[in-house]
């Protein structure tokens, strides 16, 4: 239980494959401000079919999951413990250009887990954090 930083992610990647990442459309880490800034990391170009997975969590009675988004998207952030693994819980997100929390029920399996979100949807989003609870 806890809020974790996106730019703990130990995978990131979309359906499609891309050989360079530098022109600015693939999802990468980011912070606003200079590097040595005291700026929250975050992930940004998060398009339709990104995928975020985190390793590992050692989870006990997990009810709840909340995500800090921004950007211009509007979709559907699926909760899974395998990048292709069923689906525990789905957080619609809407347009916004300031962090906003959402939030849904998941039941997580207890003992040690990876967490996967996959964005399912239109536009363009950013992950700040995210929380179990």
């Amino acid at each position: 239980k806890g809020e974790y930083p996106a730019y703990l992610a130990c995978n990131l990647f979309t359906d499609t494959p891309s050989v360079y990442v530098g022109e600015g459309n693939f999802p990468r880490v980011m912070q606003d401000g200079r590097d040595g800034d005291e700026e929250v990391g975050y992930i940004a170009n998060i398009t339709d079919s990104t995928t975020i997975g985190f390793k590992y969590f050692d989870c006990h009675d997990i009810c709840e999951i909340s995500i800090w988004i921004r950007g211009y998207a509007d979709g559907t952030f699926e909760v899974k413990t395998a990048w292709d693994g069923e689906v525990l819980a789905s957080l619609e997100v809407q347009y916004t250009n300031v962090w906003e929390k959402y939030t849904a029920p998941v039941t997580i399996p207890d003992g040690i887990q990876a967490l996967y979100l996959t964005y399912r949807g239109n536009g363009n989003a950013a992950l700040r954090s995210f929380e179990l609870s």
